[in-house]
């Protein structure tokens, strides 16, 4: 959870999702049946937070809080505070209901299953899941993206992207040199592949190209009323401007920082 110094996040905790929807059948499928139960006063329904990703022996070096409760406190907005406590700048929304429909809408694509369909004990498929967290934007929303690259069952991949409003944190304008960035020993500047330093091939990795420094600049725009009788000049302090004279950069983030490991983290019991 927060700090989040890029624009687009992985993290621990959505590793450890990952690798709990994507280990085998019985998870996901168990996973599937919990989502679709939607109404607090219903047999069989559990909260995302109480959720068994969420007590991974895994994602319990982080310092208090524990994930859960994050989750539960600043991205659901569930907790003492209720929507008081939620993290999302100037947003009010059925969070909750959204996240889950989306986790529920990419589990149905990845196994196969229609939304009206009962969940099978097996089923017909079991596509891969990667989750994303993009934040920025004016409210929030889940994407539910796929695609499908052969005729066997195991051809296909889905992403997840949740995309949201900001949580406050400041997001680095020098994606290479911030000095708030923490830099875990994943991190790299202008990886030149998939390989890590020993040349052993990473399974997974993330990316982001840009300039190596984006600098906000005042921004005056001139508005000429009907008629040609007034104007109005405007500044935008939000203009963002890639500084061309340091030229571009490509970071791997560490998981620390919102990336994920060469091997992404586990969902442990």
């Amino acid at each position: 959870m927060p700090p989040m110094p890029y624009y687009l996040e992985k993290g621990p905790m959505f590793s450890v999702i990952e690798d709990y929807f994507n280990a085998d059948d019985e998870r996901a499928t168990a996973a599937l049946t919990l989502l679709r139960i939607e109404d607090p006063a219903d047999t069989g329904f559990v909260e995302l937070f109480d959720m068994a990703p969420f007590s991974s022996t895994n994602l319990t070096a982080k310092p208090p809080p524990p994930y859960w409760q994050d989750f539960r406190d600043k991205w659901l907005g569930k907790g003492p505070d209720g929507r008081a406590g939620m993290m999302w700048s100037n947003y009010e929304g059925d969070v909750d209901l959204i996240t889950r429909r989306t986790m529920r809408n990419a589990l149905e694509v990845a196994l196969g299953v229609d939304a009206d369909e009962t969940v099978p004990e097996h089923p017909p498929r079991h596509w891969p899941i990667d989750l994303y967290w993009k934040c920025g934007q004016n409210w929030f929303e889940g994407w539910v993206t796929y695609r499908r690259f052969g005729d066997q069952p195991e051809q296909g991949h889905v992403v997840v992207v949740f995309a949201t409003p900001s949580e406050g944190s400041t997001v680095v304008d020098r994606p290479a040199d911030s000095t708030s960035l923490k830099k875990g020993p994943d991190f790299a500047i202008d990886p030149i592949g998939t390989h890590d330093g020993a040349g052993v091939e990473r399974t997974a990795g993330m990316h982001v190209i840009t300039h190596r420094h984006n600098r906000a600049e005042p921004s005056f725009r001139i508005e000429v009323m009907p008629l040609g009788s007034t104007f109005e000049v405007v500044l935008n302090p939000a203009k963002y401007v890639g500084v061309e004279q340091e030229g571009l950069v490509m970071v791997r983030p560490s998981e620390v920082d919102g990336g994920v490991l060469a091997t992404p983290r586990p969902f442990t019991p």
